[in-house]
């Protein structure tokens, strides 16, 4: 356990995990979370200068300061919350089962609810009857955090189209370029490279969504993650939480949210664009979308 960062005590919160019976019958496990303020890495970047290593944060660590706890995964609905004051300096939420892909999250936040800094993990697991520590790494708000995409070697990306099924930081990506953020706190990227979407769900972990190789016939009604979109160059949300993504091709297509298929919303200009530029998309409405083709 590495030392903390920064102004202000180490805060540690403890985070009881329960299976089966009544609430509160028997604990299983637990899960402590440490803050960790100030610390370096490869995935963090002051905004302001880009630097490759934080300092320590801009706020001080106040013990008035309010602490916010998030534990969520796909076995716990609804993601359970507490509040904590730092002056406490330890805390317990009852009742988390134990079971894998937990995801932590922290807020922090003065008196006023002011968000001062967030933190979070994904990949946890927990086994019935495991005492664990979960180490949060808490930024500063203007903090870049690297939230997918394997670490960069030598100042550059990490080439290559791998990782679904795992943790997004370890994934490698392929060209990302487009992000867009769904209703359900899920982020889709392109994956330009190798022809296909990938999502990114809630708990931090990635898989594939659309796209199955090169630019080729399109079938509406198909799924979207068998169809040949190619690559992807720009995507939108649209008010029903379908996304909508434009290709190389030009077309432009919609994924709808419940089924994965495709509707080709528009293909009548195949080509026409400037491949030295990057088209963009934005939705209104099914019945409103805008678009640049790069070459009028």
């Amino acid at each position: 356990m590495r030392a903390i960062h920064g102004a202000g005590p180490t805060i540690l919160l403890a985070i009881a995990a329960l299976l089966g019976g009544c609430a509160g019958s028997y604990r299983d496990g637990s899960l402590s979370i440490r803050l960790e303020y100030g610390v370096p890495g490869d995935n963090v970047a002051v905004a302001r200068g880009l630097s490759s290593v934080t300092a320590r944060p801009s706020y001080a660590l106040d013990p008035s300061n309010r602490i916010l706890i998030r534990v969520l995964a796909p076995h716990i609905s609804p993601p359970m919350e507490a509040w904590f004051d730092r002056s406490a300096g330890r805390g317990e939420i009852s009742g988390v089962p134990p079971g894998s892909r937990i995801a932590v999250e922290v807020d922090e936040y003065d008196t006023a609810l002011t968000l001062l800094g967030r933190g979070w993990a994904h990949g946890v697991t927990l086994s019935p009857g495991e005492n664990r520590t979960v180490t949060i790494s808490m930024h500063d708000k203007g903090t870049i955090v690297r939230v997918c995409g394997a670490p960069p070697v030598a100042g550059a990306g990490t080439p290559g189209d791998s990782g679904d099924g795992g943790l997004a930081t370890d994934a490698r990506l392929g060209q990302p370029l487009a992000v867009e953020v769904g209703p359900d706190d899920s982020i889709y990227i392109s994956s330009a490279q190798y022809d296909r979407v990938r999502v990114i769900d809630r708990y931090g972990y990635i898989s594939h969504y659309a796209g199955n190789g090169p630019s080729g016939a399109l079938v509406e009604g198909a799924p979207a993650d068998a169809s040949p979109i190619g690559p992807v160059y720009d995507l939108d949300m649209g008010p029903a939480g379908d996304l909508y993504l434009i290709t190389l091709d030009q077309q432009i297509l919609r994924i709808d949210r419940t089924a994965g298929t495709i509707s080709i919303r528009y293909d009548a200009q195949k080509g026409i664009f400037n491949p030295a530029a990057k088209p963009d998309i934005a939705v209104v409405s099914d019945n409103a979308i805008y678009y640049t083709n790069t070459m009028e």
